[in-house]
């Protein structure tokens, strides 16, 4: 089964993705902020992160740098409302493999 992490400060959005992909038969583990996640990833193995970039604690480029520093393979997905260019030159700049605006 395809493990994903998800990393998202609303939490109402949280509930409501990682319920759709435990419908559609992955297992979630959704989290509040960017340094809760890179805690989680260093604790599991995942196949799959989905992080918000504007977070409380530790914000989405922060976390994403940490987690490239440890691993370059595992996906990694922004889905955020950050809809300008700089962010998403930053996002790719950083390592993140896709950009999903919210």
């Amino acid at each position: 089964m395809k493990k994903i992490l998800l990393v998202e400060d609303d939490k109402e959005l949280n509930e409501i993705v990682c319920s759709y992909f435990k419908d559609n038969g992955f297992e979630v583990v959704g989290c509040f902020n960017g340094l809760e996640g890179l805690k989680l990833f260093e604790q599991t193995e995942f196949n799959l992160i989905l992080s918000d970039i504007m977070m409380p604690q530790m914000d989405g480029f922060t976390f994403v740098e940490k987690v490239r520093a440890k691993n370059s393979q595992i996906p990694i997905v922004f889905m955020t409302a950050r809809d300008d260019k700089f962010s998403k030159q930053l996002g790719y700049k950083i390592g993140v493999d896709d950009y999903i605006v919210k």
